[in-house]
């Protein structure tokens, strides 16, 4: 199950959406997917711990890495989150 928090427009072509997803049952883990201009997804990336975490602000970086903004349970209560992610390091 995803539920996005945010979306914009890529760089290029094509859509980055962020959001949660369900993970293994009961935890949370922030997401990120990237589209084609016709929302084909490209890739898809999950970020968690062991607690829950949602991503509600997204930003495309201006060499194409992406900024994901959120909150997380995962150190012992609800706290800030943020992800820097390099797509190009890890491959679709």
């Amino acid at each position: 199950m995803y539920q996005p928090g945010a979306r914009g427009r890529s760089t290029g072509s094509g859509y980055a959406l962020a959001g949660m997803s369900r993970f293994r049952g009961d935890w949370e883990q922030a997401w990120l997917a990237k589209t084609d201009a016709a929302g084909n997804l490209e890739w898809d990336r999950r970020f968690g711990g062991i607690g829950d975490e949602w991503a509600y602000a997204l930003l495309q970086t201006p060499e194409q890495g992406y900024l994901l903004g959120g909150t997380t349970t995962s150190h012992g209560g609800d706290m800030a989150y943020l992800v820097y992610y390099k797509p190009w390091l890890e491959g679709p």
